[in-house]
């Protein structure tokens, strides 16, 4: 179980025992399955990464392959990227 189901846990079952407390079953019912959907959604297993796409530029000066964000070329260090 990882920390967000954990929390979806920890809330869901304080207010499902409020709820019993003040003898409100259907509330607590309510809750509970709510609970339990919440906890499923924040299952992380069996999910994939989301990976994005980095593209590639080359440098105008060079040609070396760089990443948009890099400041300069790491080969020729102009900062013209095309």
């Amino acid at each position: 179980m990882n920390r967000n189901q954990w929390l979806v846990v920890l809330f869901g079952g304080i207010l499902v025992l409020l709820s019993l407390a003040a003898t409100m079953w259907w509330s607590a019912g309510i809750i509970a399955i709510l609970t339990g959907v919440a906890w499923k959604q924040f299952d992380t297993r069996g999910r994939r990464p989301d990976n994005p796409v980095v593209r590639s530029v080359t440098c105008k000066q060079c040609g070396a392959v760089g990443e948009p964000h890099w400041a300069k070329c790491a080969k020729c260090g102009a900062a013209d990227w095309k």
